[in-house]
């Protein structure tokens, strides 16, 4: 659903702040502790990086809610 879709069908919409710089660290670990899963978790980082999370604001179309509104 696109960010016009979600203005059109719903009254509010809510944004979360994600640490996305620590979503990413490498999961390799060290010599010692070796990381698990580190392919998957490279991939992950790679779809993270290729979608751009973070970068995008949220359209017009979408009203922020008033100090009196928020929740």
């Amino acid at each position: 659903m696109t960010t016009t879709g979600i203005a059109e069908t719903f009254s509010c919409a809510g944004a979360e702040d994600l640490a996305i710089t620590h979503m990413v660290k490498s999961a390799k670990g060290t010599v010692e502790a070796t990381g698990t899963r580190v392919r998957q978790k490279a991939g992950l980082n790679r779809a993270v990086a290729r979608e751009a999370w973070g970068t995008r604001s949220p359209s017009s179309n979408t009203r922020w809610p008033t100090e009196a509104e928020s929740w």
